[in-house]
């Protein structure tokens, strides 16, 4: 489904996910500290992508109003 045809995400389930993938990168810092370079590396890569996915799910709720840059959400 393209995000055209995509129902919105509403702010609670939003900021559910976000925080999940706070959660999850900060795991992934941790983890990425003690592995192999090699692993780490994947590591990183992965905590990256997490971070862009929350990034632009938080750009979605100030876009629509639902939050408001710099303030909690």
């Amino acid at each position: 489904m393209s995000a055209e045809h995509s129902p919105a995400l509403c702010p609670a389930s939003a900021q559910k996910i976000i925080g999940g993938l706070r959660h999850f990168i900060a795991e992934l810092d941790e983890l990425a500290r003690d592995a192999p370079a090699r692993w780490a590396e994947r590591i990183t890569w992965v905590t990256v992508t997490a971070e862009d996915v929350a990034g632009g799910i938080e750009a979605e709720l100030i876009e629509d109003g639902s939050a408001r840059p710099g303030k909690p959400h």
